[in-house]
């Protein structure tokens, strides 16, 4: 008897766990009319497959009015290989239209917190692109219809856009897909149980389903006698009235079986994008719901999304190579810092990322550079940071692509930049080819134990010059780098009052 006991606490669990978390999007008639016009253009045989379609999608990152709390550049990028890993099947491909900016920041917190209201509507409209699928990341939406669960995600089709929770912005869940689901038509297949589920209740288990949704509409019956009229209006999505209870994760429980309205066992398809099942290993659109997406894409209400795109870019399939600061280096902290990397091919541009650990999320800071290397300064002293550089363009961003992380560590040296007795310090020419290399500076009084060295990116002295004591004025010195193999070094200048480091390309 306990065990038995047990078991039922174990399922009525997982069953609160299906509807826990679920989807705010709200179908009304002019959402069905839109089905019902798609299904007659699919009949006419109006829409015709063709080879890949690309997307545009405009991702706004809405952070709180004090500028923080806004998604990562990081997530996003993951949640563009989401969605095209999702859509391949669909010949679908997605990709940032950045044609003005790449991603479209904006501080509000009544957008952040509460996207429905009205303040947020008409900021949100303000800020929304023409050319695109737009898609608003916040930090909080509410509850689901009937106050049941946490919303992550809807879309609306007054407005025609998405908005999603930031915490759903990612590689693995599902929601944008989903949403994008209703954005091209497509019903959920409980469609009119959302807010009132059937068979979510024991004594609701084994008898009959009423024949209409609470919405009004018809219940969609086991033997699809009624399909193209019930719910999603769809007859290859199975009957699925929401009322779910889970024997596994993404495993229906049927037993005791949730009925429709002649007595026929129903069996919801558990791993479809637009189900409220979760767990799943894999999701899937049925032929029907591909044939609505392409439909809708190809009609006048999508004719913004088909802004005459040139050939798609080329795949980034090489990993960034780092070139410093290298893992485990020290650098001097009171200078500018070059973080400096490889060029890879088909990139137009690279984030950066450097935090305070190795889970790259502590004191976060991110850039998009388009060149291979960004010059910054203000590090704390005496810290070890870690850092990652991840090569993109609008279309792709693969995560094997980003490089692998490294740490630095500040030093904390006195840098010579603060001081009187150095000034103009320049090396030149720079690159460097086959001449010597000519380095200048000038001193401002005696200067102690001067030396010039040249390391390479660990530190390892490739050459040293000694000076020795130097009165002031002009300096100018010569260094034969000939034999020195191409790559990326440092000259440093080096005296008892400190040192002084300029980087050097020899080609």
């Amino acid at each position: 008897m306990k065990i038995k006991l047990y078991s039922l606490v174990l399922l009525l669990f997982f069953g609160l766990q299906g509807y826990s978390q679920e989807c705010g999007t709200i179908f009304g008639q002019e959402d069905i009319d839109r089905i019902e016009r798609n299904k007659i253009r699919i009949a006419e045989g109006l829409v015709k497959s063709r080879a890949f379609t690309y997307i545009p999608v405009k991702f706004h990152l809405i952070a709180t009015t004090d500028g923080e709390n806004r998604v990562s550049y990081s997530d996003v990028l993951d949640q563009l290989n989401n969605l095209n890993r999702s859509f391949h099947h669909q010949e679908i491909q997605f990709y940032l239209e950045d044609s003005e900016e790449l991603f479209n920041e904006f501080d509000h917190t009544p957008s952040y917190n509460d996207p429905r209201s009205g303040g947020a509507n008409f900021r949100m409209n303000s800020q929304r692109v023409n050319n695109a699928m737009n898609v608003f990341l916040v930090g909080n939406i509410g509850t689901g219809p009937g106050g049941i669960g946490q919303t992550l995600g809807y879309y609306t089709g007054s407005n025609d856009w998405i908005v999603q929770l930031k915490s759903e912005t990612n590689d693995f869940t599902s929601t944008l897909v989903h949403e994008i689901g209703h954005f091209f038509s497509i019903g959920h297949p409980h469609l009119g149980w959302e807010s009132d589920p059937f068979g979510d209740q024991t004594d609701e288990r084994g008898v009959p389903a009423p024949s209409f949704t609470p919405s009004g509409g018809l219940t969609e019956r086991v033997d699809r006698s009624n399909c193209g009229q019930a719910q999603d209006r769809l007859c290859d999505t199975p009957a699925d009235y929401n009322g779910i209870w889970f024997s596994g994760p993404c495993v229906p429980l049927n037993m005791p079986a949730i009925l429709d309205p002649v007595g026929d066992t129903i069996h919801p398809q558990a791993n479809n994008y637009m189900s409220y099942f979760g767990s799943c290993s894999s999701y899937v659109f049925t032929d029907e719901q591909k044939d609505l997406i392409t439909s809708d894409l190809a009609s006048p209400r999508r004719n913004y999304l088909r802004p005459g795109l040139a050939p798609p870019l080329d795949s980034i399939v090489d990993q960034l190579q780092t070139s410093y600061p290298q893992d485990g280096q020290k650098v001097q902290n009171g200078e500018p810092i070059t973080f400096d990397w490889e060029d890879v091919p088909n990139a137009k541009y690279y984030l950066i990322k450097i935090a305070e650990n190795r889970s790259l999320r502590r004191n976060l800071q991110q850039y998009i550079v388009e060149e291979s290397q960004i010059t910054l300064e203000d590090f704390k002293n005496d810290q070890t940071y870690y850092w990652t550089a991840r090569p993109f363009n609008s279309h792709f961003a693969p995560l094997e692509a980003i490089s692998v992380r490294s740490s630095f560590i500040t030093d904390d040296i006195t840098s010579i930049r603060d001081l009187e007795e150095i000034k103009a310090f320049e090396i030149f020419p720079n690159p460097l080819l086959h001449t010597d290399l000519e380095v200048s500076f000038i001193t401002t009084q005696i200067l102690h134990d001067a030396q010039i060295q040249v390391t390479d990116l660990t530190g390892k002295i490739m050459i040293r010059s000694t000076i020795g004591d130097l009165t002031a004025g002009t300096q100018n010195i010569s260094l034969k780098l000939q034999d020195l193999s191409g790559g990326h070094y440092f000259v440093q200048l080096i005296s008892a009052e400190g040192i002084l480091s300029r980087k050097l390309i020899k080609l």
